[in-house]
């Protein structure tokens, strides 16, 4: 998923019930990195808020739809979980 700077967002989902999965980002430049750890039951679908400051992640195994808040420098913090989704795998 790209981002209004051009910044490039993937997740990694990770093992299954294995809580590892992160979320990359990777940006114009080619510089990539680890940008989000907090997200680890197994996302594997995000969504950019238009604003351009939540980024929405879908966790199978949380089950549910978090939200990350993006800084002005880019940044991730203020994680919540936005919309659990009992009984289901998104």
């Amino acid at each position: 998923m790209f981002g209004p700077e051009g910044d490039y967002w993937v997740s990694d989902s990770g093992h299954w019930q294995g809580r590892d999965g992160v979320i990359y980002r990777v940006r114009p430049n080619g510089e990539r990195r680890v940008w989000f750890d907090g997200a680890r039951e197994f996302p594997n679908g995000m969504a950019l808020h238009p604003d351009g400051e939540h980024l929405y992640i879908v966790e199978s195994t949380l089950p549910g739809i978090s939200r990350v808040r993006i800084a002005s420098d880019g940044e991730a913090y203020d994680y919540t979980v936005g919309l659990p989704l009992p009984r289901t795998v998104p």
